[in-house]
């Protein structure tokens, strides 16, 4: 008799007196017995055999997300710099886009904000077809202080108005702004003496 069968009668008998209780022991038992024979079987003879399983097998499919459907703002350069301007002069970049989307993408004023008074857009007033392109025009007015100058618009634009979805493209300008060099005064003559103008 084996170890395990030697301590499976020891509590049979030790533990369970009644004929009832008994056969649901035995019962148990052989239920035991025949998951450790089929688990016994089933296992490989060598933990180092064991082979990985090909990936994916038995992983759920990954399903891919769906395409939009809609309209898709997709900039060609999102930061232009203007270089260096004179405090107070203007200077205009122009933002390219490219709808990627399956509808025509349509910008409104409303929808546009930027960072500063001193930056403002002119928007195309036509929807853009999907995979055209547009333009957006951008005027920056430097200010009387010089340094850096950095500023952004952001545009707000409907991507699917059943479900009331926006998305929105930011757009970024760079630059240094430097104080306007002097001029210096010509005197001019009048009557007698020169006078400064």
């Amino acid at each position: 008799m084996s170890q395990r069968s030697a301590i499976a009668r020891f509590l049979f008998d030790s533990t369970f007196s009644s004929s009832a209780n008994q056969r649901t022991w035995r019962t148990i038992v052989a239920a035991g017995a025949m998951l450790g024979v089929t688990t016994l079987a089933s296992a490989p003879a060598d933990a180092d055999d064991k082979k990985a399983p090909p990936p994916g097998a038995g992983a759920p499919a990954i399903m891919a997300p769906p395409a939009p459907t809609g309209p898709v703002m997709t900039l060609d350069q999102p930061s232009i710099d203007f270089g260096t301007i004179d405090t107070g002069k203007k200077t205009t970049v122009e933002f390219t886009f490219v709808n990627t989307g399956t509808q025509p993408l349509k910008l409104e004023k409303k929808k546009l904000k930027s960072t500063c008074r001193c930056l403002v857009a002119v928007l195309p007033r036509e929807p853009i077809a999907p995979g055209a392109h547009g333009v957006i025009k951008a005027t920056f007015t430097a200010p009387r202080t010089a340094g850096d100058a950095s500023h952004n618009l952001v545009i707000k634009y409907t991507t699917d108005p059943a479900a009331k979805a926006e998305s929105s493209a930011v757009m970024s300008v760079v630059g240094v702004v430097r104080k306007r060099p002097r001029t210096p005064q010509v005197p001019r003559v009048e009557g007698r003496g020169f006078i400064l103008s």
